[in-house]
């Protein structure tokens, strides 16, 4: 029996999509630039706010230079405050700059 083509093409594409919520949204770590405890609120609000209209998008899959583009109508989208906001974008380039670093010293 053959799955018809738009069932595989799913199957797919939810295995390819299924990301840990480490590698989307890491938790703070000691080597993230910031104040830990901003960072994690800024996390905090990542995890709750941004899933009300989508799904997360992993913190590197966009550029610095998107985030700072499309985070400001999001965060009015969400009616985040000014502060939570500011901490959300915190922890995005803090979490994007860890990412970056770590995955360029890992070994194999």
């Amino acid at each position: 029996m053959r799955l018809p083509r738009t069932i595989c093409s799913c199957l797919v594409l939810l295995l390819v999509s299924c990301r840990g919520l480490q590698d989307i949204a890491p938790a703070v770590q000691s080597g993230m630039a910031g104040d830990p405890q901003r960072l994690a609120e800024g996390r905090r609000v990542y995890l709750e706010s941004c899933t009300g209209c989508h799904s997360l998008q992993a913190v590197d899959e966009l550029s610095a230079e998107k985030w700072d583009a499309v985070l400001p109508g999001m965060a009015k989208k969400a009616k985040l405050d000014p502060e939570s906001a500011a901490k959300l974008s915190d922890y995005i380039m803090a979490a994007r700059q860890w990412k970056a670093q770590t995955n360029t010293t890992a070994g194999p």
